[in-house]
């Protein structure tokens, strides 16, 4: 990972995201996105992490049940609705806050 992004990378931006298939415990055990979460800390960067699967108490971007056969066939639709979803709720948490 850190061959593929510099450790000065992440900060240069205001949030960093990160996509995986399937998020779960072996994930924190080197895959990319939790190194690039891991970087974003050290900056003071919020991190978003949009996935297809995501075991514990996460919101996976699967709105409805389904199988993994029809959410590989609407991933790309299943994400734009995702991180849509995403962006509503940090501008919710905007407006909260003032």
């Amino acid at each position: 990972m850190k061959e593929a992004l510099p450790e000065h990378a992440v900060s240069c931006f205001p949030i960093a995201d990160g996509g995986e298939g399937k998020f779960d415990g072996q994930s924190l055990s080197g895959k990319v996105p939790v190194g690039i979460s891991r970087l974003a800390k050290q900056s003071d960067v919020p991190v978003i992490l949009f996935a297809g699967k995501i075991e514990g108490d996460r919101v996976p971007i699967v709105d409805a049940p389904m199988t993994l056969d029809e959410a590989m066939g609407q991933g790309p639709a299943l994400l734009e609705k995702a991180v849509k979803r995403t962006i509503r709720l940090i501008e919710f948490g905007k407006r909260m806050r003032r």
